[in-house]
């Protein structure tokens, strides 16, 4: 392998983006437990078997949860157009913010 390839995969070790978060998927895995979402933090309904069953938090073969909403006074926080919504997203290798 040539050195400037080794140096260019050691240089760029993380990836932020903070467009179309609501349309990008993330996937948080592990040995035994894995959790899919949107990039925005927020788990709406996803995937074509059946609607709104992909997205969640999974222990093969059981599904755990399909996410979690949390309501303050009145208001789901997360909630599309209500306030904690993550504003970026960035991955790195073997960690997810």
């Amino acid at each position: 392998m040539p050195a400037s390839a080794g140096a260019a995969s050691s240089a760029s070790t993380e990836l932020s983006t903070t467009s179309r978060l609501a349309d990008r998927r993330s996937v948080v895995l592990g040995d035994r437990f894995y959790a899919m979402s949107t990039s925005d933090g927020l788990y709406p309904a996803s995937g074509w078997h059946i609607v709104g069953e992909m997205g969640g938090f999974w222990t093969p073969p059981l599904k755990l949860l399909d996410g979690l909403w949390f309501g303050v006074d009145g208001t789901w926080l997360g909630d599309a157009d209500g306030p904690a919504r993550a504003e970026r997203h960035t991955v790195g290798y073997g960690y997810t913010r």
